[in-house]
């Protein structure tokens, strides 16, 4: 029987050029070891998963190489091979977190006085320092200030307001960050990739939007993704496993509080139940999302949602990621954060001021005929405003009609450009609700067939003046016969 390594384990860095993410700590280490500059004592603090009891042991193992002291340790000398066992006599490595008393400093202290039996220094390594008491630190304050030369101290916390002022100013202390998003993601597909393991790109999203910056929170994530699906990890099962929904659920849970459509709400809330959802993710999910959204206008990006409504959503989700804490059920918290942007719609005095004609901003058939002649659209856009009938227009939705032989005409470019113009006009609309009446009236199949014949040729007229087709027609001899839109 084969021993499993976890994958936070067997993927450890063993060398400074390994590390991910901190590229100014690992070059001054370099810096330090290659010129041989090393000071007696090093802080290595941030949160769980970055590197620093890593850093610690590659630190350890680059001093005390057989080969030299450099940033690039051999790995295969006695003292490297020793040190990756945990068994080197000369490292000595404890958790402050189990020996918290000060007798237990002292009798590690006492360890100074020996001169080291293999390698070049004697090196203490002290993770999660912060839990040692105030006695404690009180002794390893005078080793701290003035060891012997061949001692070295690094030590590890997670909590670096926890430490003595007067400890860390005797030590170097190395802030590490939180690993990106971007470093992770590229970080996971080239482990799968040895290991010929395919992946979908939104998959490697999700686990490194959950590990929150954290190398070794993402590799645990990965392990348990892998037990479930060992040759694919899919977007669609990865989402389920970890309990989170996709981006287009994010932006219609937003888009419907933002509208105060409850019943579309409703139903979400329904389906996510169904789901095993993890909603303090889900709450995560949707702040990240606002952030994205909110930077939109910084880019020349036109976002769907309006600016203060973004501000006043992002302070809401932060508001329930701390209620999450204290709320013994998840989903009533997610349920009462998005019920609770619901009551701040975005109201019609928030609109520009060419909102101010349109009293009643509401958009009949009647105002939109009269509003045609002025709008500023051209090509299928124009048409599909020609060719469109308003129903109705509610809750930031309006409800249009048309015949199904156009339904070319409506794409994501053509509406987007229709719902820019109209709420150039005044008109509150974010999304177009399109019915497609399959029994039109003789005098309406003419209309419609009118607009389509007048699209067809102004279609046929573009082409032939671009350049490209011009040429090509001019090489062929031949001639723009007809259009078919259908």
């Amino acid at each position: 029987m084969t021993n499993h390594s976890a994958l936070a384990r067997s993927w450890r860095p063993l060398i400074l050029k390994d590390v991910i993410g901190q590229e100014l700590t690992v070059k001054a280490l370099t810096n330090a070891l290659d010129h041989q500059i090393l000071h007696h004592a090093y802080l290595f603090t941030g949160t769980r998963g970055v590197g620093k009891t890593s850093l610690a042991r590659i630190l350890a193992k680059s001093m005390n190489c057989q080969a030299g002291t450099s940033a690039n340790a051999c790995l295969n000398c006695d003292s490297c091979l020793s040190i990756a066992s945990g068994y080197c006599m000369d490292v000595i490595e404890i958790d402050a977190a189990s020996r918290t008393k000060v007798e237990d400093t002292r009798e590690l202290l006492e360890q100074t006085q020996f001169h080291p039996i293999k390698g070049k220094y004697k090196i203490f390594i002290i993770d999660e320092v912060h839990m040692l008491s105030g006695h404690s630190f009180n002794a390893l304050l005078k080793t701290l200030e003035e060891p012997p030369a061949y001692v070295k101290f690094l030590l590890a916390t997670t909590e670096l307001d926890k430490v003595p002022a007067t400890i860390r100013s005797r030590c170097i202390h190395f802030p590490l960050q939180n690993i990106s998003n971007d470093i992770l993601i590229d970080y996971l597909g080239k482990k799968l990739k040895t290991m010929n393991i395919e992946f979908e790109q939104p998959s490697l999203n999700m686990i490194a939007q959950q590990a929150a910056g954290s190398v070794r929170d993402a590799l645990t994530l990965l392990e348990k993704l892998l037990l479930l699906h060992p040759k694919e990890l899919k977007s669609e099962a990865v989402a389920k496993t970890l309990g989170l929904t996709g981006q287009k659920n994010i932006h219609d849970l937003i888009f419907n509080a933002m509208t105060g459509r409850l019943d579309a709400l409703k139903m979400i809330f329904t389906e996510l139940k169904l789901n095993q959802t993890n909603y303090l993710a889900l709450i995560e999910q949707a702040l990240y999302f606002v952030h994205q959204e909110a930077l939109k206008p910084l880019s020349k990006q036109q976002s769907q949602f309006d600016e203060s409504f973004l501000q006043l959503a992002y302070d809401i989700f932060i508001k329930a990621l701390e209620n999450a804490k204290f709320t013994p059920n998840q989903a009533i918290n997610f349920e009462m954060t998005f019920l609770r942007l619901t009551r701040f719609t975005p109201t019609v005095n928030e609109q520009p001021a060419t909102a101010q004609s349109n009293v009643s901003n509401e958009l009949t058939h009647s105002t939109w005929t009269k509003l045609l002649p002025n709008l500023k659209l051209n090509g299928m856009s124009l048409a599909l405003a020609k060719a469109l009938t308003v129903i109705s227009h509610q809750a930031h939705q309006l409800n249009i009609q048309l015949p199904p032989n156009l339904k070319s005409l409506a794409n994501d470019n053509t509406q987007s450009n229709l719902i820019k113009c109209i709420q150039d006009h005044g008109f509150l609309v974010q999304n177009l609700n399109i019915q497609w009446n399959e029994a039109k009236h003789e005098n309406s199949q003419d209309s419609d067939k009118q607009n389509a014949e007048a699209l067809c040729e102004q279609l046929k007229n573009h082409l032939k003046k671009h350049p490209q087709t011009s040429a090509l027609l001019q090489t062929l001899q031949a001639d723009i016969d007809a259009l078919n839109l259908s």
